[in-house]
């Protein structure tokens, strides 16, 4: 709930008692009801939302995965232009990875090697988000390595910025054992 009265909420999306997927709403408790921000975004019963945050401007941030290999993950900001809600990719995560090839014998000789690279920096993003009055989203993404160890960036971003190295995306904390908390951040972007 904001500062405003506003509540934003996950709901299972229903169709003739079939359910078709979750969707991100917000409301005041006025006769209006509440409105679906997730029109963009269409159903599917293969993506679950795990938490949600508005700010007092009335934008909402909603982290979301897809269950489906490669198992895609992200933090979308949602806000109301006129009538209709719009959306911003903030962070994206996929346990996809890219063969690429390279030869660095060249151009007197050809040596090529093939590397498999990450897509994005991230594979996995925590469910906790929190969005601050500046539209600045704070996040824990996951990192698996190839050699089995993973570790976790608390992170924010105002905006999307692809990348395949984690420590691109800042500011950034390392955390080495699994988080169990919820990041919270504030209006001057420390974040608790």
């Amino acid at each position: 709930i904001n500062d405003n009265g506003k509540v934003a909420f996950i709901a299972i999306l229903d169709n003739s008692g079939t359910t078709v997927g979750e969707g991100v709403f917000v409301g005041d408790g006025s006769l209006s009801g509440a409105e679906n921000v997730s029109t963009s975004d269409p159903p599917a019963t293969t993506k679950t939302f795990g938490s949600i945050w508005i700010n007092n401007a009335d934008k909402i941030a909603a982290q979301y995965r897809i269950t489906m290999a490669p198992n895609p993950a992200g933090v979308k900001r949602y806000w109301k232009s006129g009538n209709s809600w719009m959306a911003d990719l903030i962070a994206k995560a996929t346990t996809a990875r890219q063969a690429i090839t390279i030869d660095p014998c060249l151009p007197q000789d050809s040596c090529p090697q093939t590397v498999i690279q990450r897509v994005e920096a991230f594979d996995a993003i925590w469910d906790q988000v929190s969005m601050n009055d500046s539209d600045v989203v704070a996040y824990t993404g996951q990192v698996n390595l190839d050699s089995g160890t993973r570790y976790y960036n608390l992170t924010a971003q105002s905006q999307y910025r692809h990348t395949s190295d984690a420590f691109a995306l800042t500011p950034y904390h390392t955390i080495g054992f699994i988080p169990n908390f919820s990041p919270v951040i504030a209006n001057n972007g420390e974040i608790l």
